[in-house]
This record gives C-alpha cells, structure tokens and sequence, in this order.
C-alpha cells in the first residue's frame, strides 16, 4: 500500500507536472494565437491602408485619365484649331501669294508698258532728232552749195576781171611794143635814110643818137612794161584782196548762218534732249516707285507670312507643351500604377505571408488543440484508471487519504476544464 501510495504520489506528481506542462504549453499556444491574432490584426489594419491607398491611387488614376482626357480633348481642339487655323492661313497664303503674282503681273506689264513707251519715245525722239539733224545737214548742205556756188561765181568774177585787166594790159604791151617797133623801125628808116645822106661821122652821130633814143625808148618801154606789171600786180592784189575779203565775207557770213543755225539746232536738240531727260527721269521715278511698292507689297507679304509662322510655332509650342504635360501625366500615371501594382504585389505578398504564417499558426494551433486533446485524454484516461485505482485504494485507504486525493482530483478535472 504505501509502494502504491508512493507511485500513485508520483504519478500524481507526473500528471501534476505534464499538467504544468500542458498548460505552459497552452499559455505559449495562446501567446502565440493572440500575437498571431494581433499580427492577423495589424495585417488586416495595413491591408485596409493598403486598400485605402490603392483606392485614392484608383481615384488620383481617375482624375488623372480624367484630366488626361481633358488633355486630349484640348490638344484635339486644339489641333483642330490649329489645322483650321493652318487650312486658314494656308488659304490667306495663298490668296496673297495670287495677289502678289497678280500685283507682280501687273507691275511688271506696268513696267513693260512703260519701257516700251519709253522704248516709243526714245526712238520717236531719236528719229525726231534725226530728222532733224538730217534737216540741219541738207540746210548745211545746201547753204555750203550756195556759199560755194557764191564762191565759184566770185571766182568766175575775179577771173574774168583778171583776165580783162590781162588782156588789157597785154593789149596796151603789145601797143606799147607795136609803137615801139614802129619807132624803132622809123629810126632806123631815119636812120638808113641818114645813112645814105650823110657821111660816116654824121652816121656815128646818128647812130649814137639813134642808140640814145632806143635806149629811152627801151628804158620807156621797160618803164611802161614795169608800170604795167605794177599795175597788174596792183590790179591782182586787189583783185586778190577783194577776193580774200569776199571769200572772208562770204566765210563770215556762212559762219555767222551756219552758227546762228547751229545755235538753234542746238537749242533745239537740248530742248529734245532735256525733254528726252525728264521724260526718262520721269519714267525712272516711276520705275523706281513700283518697285518700291513691289518691295513694300513683299515686305508686307513676308511681314504676314511671318506673323503667321510666329503664331502657328507658337501654337505648336502650346501642342508640344500639352503633349508634354500629357507625356508627364502618363509617365506619373505609369509610376502611380507601377506603384501601386508593387505595393499590391507587396500587400498580395504580405497577405499571402500573413495568410500562410496564419495558416502555420492554424495548424500549430490546430496541432497543439490536438496535442493538447490527445494529451488531455491521455491524462483522463490516465486519471480515469488513476480514479478507478485511487478510488480502489480509497476504499481500501483511510478517509484522509481519500479527501486528499478528491480533492487533488477535483484540482485537475478544474484544470482540465480550464
């Protein structure tokens, strides 16, 4: 009995501390199931700030794709305006590159129609003065005939008288001559008549003096001779002179037409001239004028064509500008999705961690409860044989011993409730 009582004591003591134990086992079970509870919690808390975050990154997504097709619809409009704006500049280009040819068109039939005016101007007033020259040299030409016919006619006129004076003073040499050879053929008549009378000194006498008189008339006749060359020379001198003071005359006279009419054709041609002058002047000015204008109508042209290319860059800026801002809202959008598909792969992950460590501590929980049944039953059917041996020796025992183990016993069937 007290063998019985001694094992029964420590098979209480075993069961006491497989109680212990057990329980320190299910103290650690509950530990942990209310840390896997409170982790479960603090993961169902950062799953439902992971869905609050994954909610307001689906709204700032739908705002986003809200404004990015606010975007779209305004880089369309403006596109739109845009090709409406470039269909109407386009148009306007055109209608001013027309005017333009036609006003270059014009100008240049303008200025065809003034250079060929000028060209008909300038060759009516070349043959205008040609005319005039040509006129001028007949007048010349005629006015030199008749101052040379005048020249011949004076010449003719000098001729004759000099011819006349010749024949004068040839006429009045030849009498000159014929009466000197009559003189002397009377001389010598006298002379041989005087011969033949007188005697040799009365013939040297007479010849002496027939010799005197010859020599005087010799001497008168050369005197006569000379007196007539002089007055030839004179007669020619004069003629001469009246001839060089009528050709100088008549050279003065030609001269003084010739430049009288030279003046006025002069003055006429520089009238024509100067006329010729302003009229080209004129038509320069006027040449000069349209293409001023011609340059003003380009410049203005270039002027519109580049105000036009200034507001379609500038509206291509805006359209880069909105791509762009269209480009970043797609790249933060693109970076909000990639985010949030990480942080939901994340939290997917962690819930999937949390899930299996959950699922872990299910099964260890579930193990344990059935460890803990296991051994729970194990002890009850150890306490039950325990029971059926207690309560055998109780009967065989003493009271005391009966109450001790009763009461031990309730202890671990309170435990076991526990």
């Amino acid at each position: 009995l007290e063998a019985a009582k001694a094992e029964t004591v420590t098979q209480c003591k075993t069961l006491e501390a497989r109680v212990v134990e057990l329980t320190t086992f299910i103290e650690e079970s509950r530990t942990e199931l209310s840390e896997a509870k409170e982790g479960n919690l603090a993961l169902k808390t950062s799953v439902s700030a992971l869905e609050t975050k994954l909610l307001a990154l689906r709204k700032e997504l739908e705002a986003s794709m809200y404004e990015k097709e606010e975007y779209r619809l305004k880089a369309q409009s403006a596109t739109e305006a845009l090709d409406d704006f470039t269909g109407s500049m386009e148009s306007r280009v055109a209608a001013i590159r027309k005017e333009k040819e036609a006003a270059e068109s014009r100008n240049f039939n303008l200025l065809k129609e003034r250079e060929r005016q000028a060209v008909e101007s300038a060759h009516e007033w070349e043959a205008k003065l040609a005319a005039a020259m040509s006129e001028s040299a007949k007048e010349l030409e005629r006015r030199e005939a008749d101052h040379q016919a005048a020249l011949a006619h004076e010449r003719e006129v000098h001729r004759n008288s000099l011819e006349e004076a010749n024949r004068r003073a040839m006429e009045s040499g030849e009498s000159a001559v014929a009466a000197a050879e009559q003189a002397r053929e009377e001389a010598v008549e006298s002379l041989r008549r005087t011969m033949l009378s007188d005697s040799s000194a009365g013939l040297a006498k007479a010849k002496s003096e027939h010799e005197a008189a010859l020599y005087e008339q010799q001497q008168a006749h050369l005197a006569a001779m000379q007196a007539l060359k002089e007055e030839m020379s004179s007669t020619v001198s004069e003629e001469r002179a009246h001839r060089v003071r009528g050709e100088e005359r008549l050279r003065q006279e030609s001269s003084t037409t010739l430049a009288r009419h030279a003046d006025a054709h002069r003055a006429e041609l520089a009238e024509r001239e100067s006329t010729f002058l302003n009229e080209r002047e004129r038509l320069q000015q006027e040449l000069v004028a349209a293409q001023e204008e011609a340059a003003s109508n380009a410049r203005m042209q270039a002027d519109a064509i580049r105000r036009l290319q200034d507001e379609s860059l500038q509206l291509k800026r805006s359209i880069a500008e909105a791509n762009d801002a269209t480009a970043r809202l797609e790249s933060n959008l693109a970076n909000v999705r990639d985010e949030a598909a990480s942080k939901l792969r994340d939290s997917d992950g962690q819930r999937r961690s949390l899930a299996e460590e959950v699922e872990r501590l299910k099964a260890a929980l579930s193990l344990s409860k059935a460890e803990t049944k296991k051994a729970k039953k194990v002890a009850r059917d150890m306490l039950n044989q325990q029971k059926a041996q207690v309560t055998q020796l109780l009967e065989e025992h003493s009271s005391s011993i009966f109450g001790r183990m009763k009461s031990v016993l309730s202890a671990e069937n309170s435990d076991d409730e526990d």
